[in-house]
């Protein structure tokens, strides 16, 4: 089974589907670049601007799609926070096992990489009876000294991704109150769209025009990095990488194609193309691809590196696959009976 297309008022929303289909390519390219974007400074300067806002995206894109993890009584759907933990757990599991870096429960519990995502979907739809109850600007006031605390913590906290879980938090809460009218506003009318995309042009303007005195970002973008400068200046660090990462993100929602064929196609099946390429990847760094890419010259270099994206896609769209991860079975604890995993694909867009 493939997961239900994005919709509103029963139309289908296919700009949506192709923004999410944009976002798991850069998703790829981020992972793929990570252990060679050093000594390279053009990937490097691509690898940050992408980092500056695509998961900020995504996890706003997570909480605009995340309503139905209430029933129509306002109860919480607990079996879409097991199924998320779950598979959060599994995937860790296999990623660690490839990697060689050994097993054990406790191992098997921290999230350091890829697998985080899916732990802190469990955390933010955990929270959304509680976000239900407040009223948006609080909820998002809430959400922000969170996520600020988040970010500025002493120590990086893996255990089920919980620090990345926080530091994320305010772009899932402003999803969850936003509207996907509210969102489509932006791309309501030309002029709308071309605002945005200047804003966007903007930001990647001024990161490439002063990387040196924009390098402070990459101390708050991962969201598991300590930051050990005094308050006050941190606040401004972490309020400019904001900005930047807010104006790169509407801009790219002003641009997403309305009929996307091929990204539509990729962004119905992100859940697949997420957990096969971390795989992928992990398989090819563990057998030292990354290491002989780096000696290579610029245009090896970077066919190489397109062609490692390209196969970890096209192993995750092998038609079996997507199936067999959407038709994974957990329990509903409530009732004892079994659902799929597609029952809860509507409140992450990397289903």
């Amino acid at each position: 089974m493939t997961p239900l297309p994005v919709t509103w008022g029963g139309k289908r929303i296919e700009w949506l589907d192709g923004l999410k289909g944009i976002l798991i390519l850069l998703v790829v390219f981020g992972h793929v670049a990570l252990p060679v974007r050093e000594g390279h400074p053009t990937l490097e300067a691509a690898y940050n601007i992408v980092y500056l806002f695509h998961m900020p995206l995504f996890v706003f894109m997570s909480g605009l799609l995340a309503k139905r993890s209430l029933d129509r009584t306002g109860r919480l759907r607990i079996e879409r926070v097991l199924d998320y933990l779950l598979l959060a757990i599994a995937f860790n599991v296999v990623l660690r096992l490839i990697d060689g870096g050994g097993l054990s429960l406790g191992k098997a519990l921290l999230m350091p990489g890829a697998p985080w995502y899916l732990a802190a979907m469990a955390i933010w739809i955990l929270l959304t009876p509680i976000l239900a109850q407040l009223r948006p600007v609080a909820g998002l006031t809430l959400a922000v000294l969170v996520g600020v605390i988040g970010s500025m913590q002493i120590e990086a906290t893996y255990f089920l991704g919980l620090g990345k879980a926080l530091h994320f938090l305010p772009y899932y809460v402003l999803g969850y109150y936003a509207t996907i009218p509210q969102v489509g506003w932006l791309r309501g009318s030309a002029l709308r769209r071309i605002i945005c995309c200047l804003a966007g042009a903007a930001a990647a303007g001024a990161y490439l025009a002063f990387p040196d005195r924009l390098a402070f970002i990459t101390r708050f973008m991962y969201g598991d990095t300590p930051v050990s400068i005094p308050v006050v200046p941190a606040l401004g660090e972490y309020l400019v990488m904001t900005v930047l990462g807010l104006m790169l993100a509407v801009a790219f929602v002003a641009v997403a194609p309305a009929h996307p064929v091929v990204l539509a196609y990729l962004g119905r099946r992100t859940l697949a193309i997420y957990i096969v390429h971390r795989m992928v990847k992990g398989a090819l760094d563990r057998a030292g691809f990354f290491d002989s890419v780096t000696t290579l010259d610029t245009l090896p270099f970077a066919v190489c590196l397109l062609g490692a994206m390209a196969v970890a896609c096209a192993i995750a769209l092998i038609p079996p696959l997507p199936r067999m991860l959407q038709s994974l079975t957990v329990y509903d604890w409530s009732r004892f009976r079994r659902i799929t995993i597609s029952d809860s694909a509507q409140s992450s867009p990397i289903r």
